[in-house]
């Protein structure tokens, strides 16, 4: 017994409900055929009955119920299973009555689980139908994996496709380039070849390239602008699909005469995994650097060498190798000029970027109070004078003397005075020029004794300061030249010559950097150009090093650096 585990389990639920019957079996087997074969019995583990097997086979050409009573006091009930009016068995049922009513009740019944029968056929037929659609995408999908990227290859699977789908002509379309032309048809297979109706699928396939979607166009239904126009020319159903592989299109299928929308959902399936093998096909196919390399001319691999030698001597040949830093020119020589005493700032003579000679009045505190304060002492000094001539007249040497210490008080009193006045007068202390201390805005604020009022620094002799980065400090030394270019004199590069390299970090503005000061080697002529605070980019030559090692050394420092703190 063949057992069918559907039926069995169907069989099972019509015994169970039915406690007449006391034996069953269901013989099932090909319309075209007389053979039955047992498939199903109740009870499972039982002796079956083969006077009812026998009465079975007998009646399995028939359309309606048989009955047959039997010496035993029991009966047989034949019912045929029929589907699409066509008859595929018998189910036989012992049940352990005579009566005829009863008998005709319960095939009525069993009747009517004929419909349980039809509903498996048709989901049995449903998945042979998709089993051998899919049998059919496994089979063009292994062709499609044994096609190579050459034309011919793709043109023997096209055919094999056409004759599959059942359709008149198709093509497969190549849709890598920004346009679609003749050339991009790959293969096709066709039954007779039409130029005019070549260029109306070209037209549709650009179509369905910019909206990437399959498009259909039958007598029933109608499609694009296009494709009504291509199917009007060659008057069959015509059909693209797109070969989308990672959200691009990559070709399009063509196909003309096909009229099954089943046909057309398979060969969508199809499209999804045919996309990526001819993208990768396509890729293979390309040639290798190398190969295309091989195919140059003989007059082009030499000029390639030529080339890569010269390429080569480039990298590997030594230059002047150079260090560049910010650099700020400052005077070699600056005062500090400040506030002498207290007092208040009465007038300011000078700017930052005037220039001065020594002993020029810069400012001036305000010595209102210490010329009241002389004339008092000038008027006290001329009283102590009166006293000191009556002393002596009179000849009283108690107050002579008296009167002598009072006048020599009043003189130093005058002399401090005087000095202290002299003092208000802010002067400059060299020749040069004013570096800072704008004070046009503080006329009248009071000012404390020994305050930074003034910067002035000498216009003869400049040194530069060189701002040179902690990786550049090792490499740079005394005595190294170098030249310099300054935002207001781009065209003109001055030499100079590294005097000293202070190892002191300064940390200026969020960065760490260390000063170098270097001298100026210019003339009269080029030094009248120069002024105090001028800033700009020097570079100073350290050594010969090659392309090739400035363009590794810093991925090479990082790396050591990321290595030792491993």
């Amino acid at each position: 017994m063949t057992s069918d585990p559907t039926t069995q389990g169907w069989l099972d639920i019509q015994c169970r409900q039915h406690p007449q019957i006391t034996m069953a079996a269901v013989l099932l087997g090909d319309t075209q055929s007389s053979e039955r074969e047992l498939v199903a019995q109740w009870p499972l583990q039982a002796c079956l009955d083969e006077a009812l097997v026998d009465f079975g086979r007998q009646q399995c050409r028939g359309d309606s119920v048989s009955f047959h009573h039997t010496e035993s006091s029991d009966s047989f009930i034949v019912c045929p299973i029929i589907i699409d009016e066509r008859c595929f068995g018998v189910a036989l049922f012992r049940v352990r009555t005579l009566q005829m009513t009863l008998l005709q009740q319960l095939s009525e019944q069993l009747l009517r689980a004929n419909d349980w029968f039809s509903w498996l056929a048709k989901e049995r037929r449903g998945y042979r139908q998709r089993d051998d659609r899919f049998k059919t995408l496994l089979e063009l999908l292994s062709q499609a994996l044994l096609s190579a990227g050459e034309q011919g290859e793709w043109q023997q699977w096209l055919s094999s496709l056409r004759e599959v789908v059942g359709c008149s002509s198709i093509a497969l379309v190549d849709c890598d380039k920004d346009y679609i032309s003749r050339n991009t048809v790959v293969a096709e297979s066709c039954q007779q070849v039409d130029s005019v109706a070549r260029l109306f699928m070209l037209e549709a396939v650009e179509e369905t390239a910019r909206s990437l979607t399959t498009c259909f166009s039958s007598s029933e239904e109608q499609g694009e602008r296009l494709h009504l126009q291509w199917q009007s020319q060659v008057n069959q159903p015509v059909c693209t699909i797109p070969l989308i592989h990672q959200k691009k299109l990559v070709g399009v299928l063509a196909l003309v005469g096909l009229d099954d929308r089943e046909r057309v959902l398979l060969l969508e399936q199809l499209a999804l995994l045919v996309a990526a093998i001819w993208t990768l096909r396509r890729q293979q196919a390309k040639p290798k650097a190398l190969t295309k390399i091989r195919r140059w001319p003989s007059w082009l691999k030499i000029a390639a060498l030529a080339l890569g030698l010269l390429f080569v001597a480039i990298l590997l040949s030594p230059t002047d190798y150079y260090i560049s830093a910010p650099s700020t020119l400052v005077s070699r020589e600056q005062r500090v000029v400040t506030a002498a005493t207290d007092g208040y700032l009465a007038a300011v003579q000078v700017r930052p970027g005037d220039r001065v000679e020594k002993g020029q009045l810069l400012a001036l505190l305000d010595d209102t109070d210490l010329q009241l304060e002389r004339s008092n002492w000038q008027a006290k000094q001329r009283q102590y004078m009166r006293s000191y001539d009556r002393a002596l007249a009179s000849g009283k040497r108690d107050e002579l003397n008296i009167a002598k210490a009072q006048l020599a008080q009043a003189s130093a009193q005058l002399e401090l005075l005087e000095n202290q006045l002299s003092r208000s007068q802010v002067v400059s202390p060299l020749s040069g020029v004013v570096l800072s201390g704008d004070l046009s805005q503080r006329l009248g604020a009071p000012l404390s004794r020994g305050e930074s009022l003034f910067k002035v620094g000498v216009t003869d002799l400049y040194d530069l300061q060189l701002q040179v980065q902690e990786r550049d400090l090792p490499q740079l030394e005394v005595e190294q030249h170098g030249d310099v270019l300054f935002s207001s004199l781009p065209n003109q590069a001055l030499p100079l010559t590294v005097e000293r390299v202070m190892p002191v970090a300064v940390l200026e503005n969020g960065r760490f950097y260390f000063v170098a000061e270097a001298e100026l080697l210019v003339d009269d002529e080029q030094k009248s150009k120069l002024t105090a605070g001028m800033h700009g980019v020097a570079r100073v030559k350290v050594g010969k090093r090659s392309l090739l090692w400035r363009i590794s050394q810093p991925l090479v420092e990082r790396l050591s650096l990321w290595w030792w703190k491993l």
